[in-house]
């Protein structure tokens, strides 16, 4: 039997320039704490934090994912969670390994294979690779392919090609019925001047299915006002001190 998989990642739904996102603070499966003190400090610097607050929403985008969600069936399974390695157990608990698995990956990352043999946010997927008669295609954000070199004519990027939409129209046209739908915050990936217009999808998502499982707190807009007031003093007095 096939199963349909949709996979969303909310960092996919960022308007930002390559060089916002190459700004970006680094690492894998960071706590949603951690990340949070990580973006104070962006937000603190000068160039860093202009950079940091130019990034925006796809607004088209969002609305279509949204409209893509509101023709599920009600009874679909739904998981909300902060990190995307949170997945793979989800693709399991509703893919048996005598299914065929078809995942659609909403992502600003391809999640197939990084440095790390271990699984976590950004290798799952070649995980589920090894496991299932698997097809996959990757709904990737308009500067995914530049930022991360995948536009380069190079033999190792030909496989991406062939698994990758640039926009969710045609997702949208082929009107899939998924049988579990996966969302994401990517705290380290999302910065959080942008919480509310995840909480928005957040809403759509809980007004229309009937069995959706959140992950503790994901629905709380992380407070990162309250710790940038926290590191002004010390980055001011940082400042000062370099004049």
């Amino acid at each position: 039997m096939i199963k349909r998989i949709l996979s969303i990642d909310f960092d996919y739904f960022l308007q930002a320039t390559k060089e916002a996102l190459k700004s970006f603070p680094d690492g894998i499966d960071r706590s949603t704490e951690l990340s949070t003190l990580i973006w104070a400090s962006h937000y603190l610097d000068g160039k860093q934090g202009t950079l940091t607050r130019s990034v925006g929403v796809l607004s088209d985008e969002l609305d279509c994912i949204k409209r893509i969600l509101q023709k599920q069936s009600s009874d679909c399974p739904v998981m909300i969670a902060q990190s995307h390695v949170r997945a793979y157990d989800f693709v399991h608990d509703i893919v048996s390994e005598d299914d065929e698995l078809r995942l659609v990956n909403v992502d600003m990352h391809h999640d197939i294979v990084n440095d790390n043999e271990k699984l976590d946010c950004g290798n799952w997927i070649s995980h589920l690779l090894k496991e299932y008669d698997m097809g996959l295609t990757w709904v990737a954000n308009p500067v995914s392919l530049e930022m991360f070199g995948l536009d380069k004519d190079r033999k190792e990027n030909r496989a991406f090609r062939g698994i990758v939409q640039k926009n969710l129209s045609k997702i949208e046209e082929k009107n899939y019925a998924f049988d579990g739908v996966f969302l994401c915050r990517s705290d380290i990936w999302t910065p959080p001047h942008l919480d509310s217009v995840f909480h928005s999808l957040c809403d759509t998502i809980a007004d229309h299915f009937n069995s959706v499982v959140m992950e503790q707190d994901i629905r709380k807009c992380r407070d990162y006002e309250s710790v940038i007031g926290k590191l002004q003093p010390a980055y001011s007095k940082y400042q000062s001190e370099m004049e």
